[in-house]
C-alpha cells in the first residue's frame, strides 16, 4: 500500500472532485451509477493523499519584512532577529495546525474483482424481484467464480 494516509477513493485516477472516504463506497458508488451490462471485471479503484506541505517555501516573515523595508524602511534590508524567527515559527504551526489542504495526489492502486464485491457488500442487488438489477444476476452468472476466472475486462 502506502505510508501515506489515504484520503480519499475514487475509481477515476483523474477525479476532480474526491468525496469518498473509503474504498468500498467509491467502488459501490461507480457500481450503483454504471449500468450491469458495462461493468468490468476488474475495476482499478485509486487511493488519494492529501499533499504535503512545504514548510520550507513558507516565508512569512520575508515577506513581511520586504514590505515594510519597501514602505518604512531604508534601502538596506532588514535582517530578521531571533524573536522574529520564533514568531515566524509559531505562526507557521499555527496556520498549518487549522489549515485544509484540498490537493491531492494517486497514492495507492487496487484491482477489485466486481463480482466478489457485488456477492461480500451488495448481495441485495443480485435478489429476485429487484426489478432494477437483472443485469447484476446476469453478470454475476457469468463471473461465477470472480474475476481470475473470467478473465474480464479491466476498467477503462
Amino acid at each position: 500500500m502506502t505510508d501515506q494516509q489515504i484520503a480519499f477513493w475514487d475509481v477515476n485516477r483523474d477525479a476532480e472532485q474526491l468525496q469518498h472516504l473509503d474504498r468500498d463506497e467509491a467502488v459501490e458508488y461507480w457500481l450503483d451509477e454504471v449500468d450491469a451490462a458495462e461493468w468490468p471485471a476488474l475495476l482499478t479503484v485509486y487511493g488519494y493523499a492529501r499533499a504535503v506541505v512545504d514548510r520550507a517555501k513558507l516565508c512569512p516573515l520575508e515577506s513581511l519584512l520586504e514590505y515594510l523595508d519597501d514602505w518604512y524602511g531604508s534601502d538596506d534590508a532588514s535582517e530578521p532577529t531571533p524573536g522574529m524567527r520564533a514568531a515566524e515559527e509559531l505562526f507557521v504551526d499555527a496556520v498549518l495546525a487549522d489549515y485544509q489542504v484540498q490537493h491531492c495526489r494517486v497514492v495507492a492502486e487496487e484491482q477489485i474483482d466486481v463480482a466478489q464485491f457485488v456477492r461480500d457488500h451488495c448481495p441485495e442487488w443480485a435478489k429476485p424481484g429487484n426489478d432494477n438489477r437483472g443485469t447484476v444476476r446476469k453478470f454475476l452468472a457469468e463471473h461465477p467464480l470472480g474475476a481470475e476466472a473470467s478473465k474480464g475486462k479491466v476498467t477503462p
